[in-house]
């Protein structure tokens, strides 16, 4: 895929791996709107459509300004409000840029994002992040945000773990990662 890395040199962290320590970029809402291509094929103009586009999420605080859309705004959340939002934003923290491009790939190949215009991976002094948006699993919570980094292994092969900080619809956070599997059916 290629992606463009966003270099994040200021940035706000809120949310911190307990697990070990690594700090995430704060998430933002943006919205805006597109521009009404009608308007410009006839006028050369680069006028914004009628209806808000959907929204975008972002690790940038609107120093960069995403591509496609007018008026940006850029709103600093710690969840999804449910009565707006829909799915799960997955905030990856990755040891190299390599790793985050395939694990992109993976996740486009898969379907399993919202990958247009937005940028998708940044950089910062802790290290490499992806964001994705996707729908929730069947089954599963749904308006999540979560912060997933590696830690060590368990057990004789050491093998690095998924650990997820996870933050709820009502804004509290949870550890637990069975909240992204849908439940047992006995």
């Amino acid at each position: 895929m290629a992606a463009k890395i966003i270099e994040l040199l200021k940035y706000r962290s809120t949310i911190r791996s307990r697990a070990n320590g690594v700090a995430f970029p704060q998430l933002y809402r943006v919205e805006g709107f597109r521009g009404d291509y009608d308007v410009f094929q006839r006028t050369g103009d680069f006028v914004p459509e009628k209806n808000p586009a959907p929204f975008r999420y972002s690790l940038n605080d609107g120093e960069i300004q995403p591509q496609g859309l007018i008026n940006a705004t850029f709103t600093t959340i710690r969840g999804l409000d449910p009565s707006l939002e829909d799915g799960w934003i997955v905030i990856r923290h990755h040891m190299s840029d390599a790793l985050a491009e395939g694990y992109l790939d993976c996740m486009i190949d898969k379907r399993m994002g919202d990958f247009g215009p937005t940028e998708s991976i940044y950089r910062t002094r802790e290290g490499v992040f992806s964001l994705i948006h996707r729908p929730a699993s069947p089954g599963c919570a749904n308006h999540l945000v979560i912060y997933v980094t590696k830690i060590p292994g368990r057990g004789e092969h050491n093998i690095w773990e998924d650990h997820h900080t996870i933050v709820l619809p009502d804004g509290s956070i949870s550890e637990d990662g069975w909240l992204l599997e849908p439940p047992d059916e006995d």
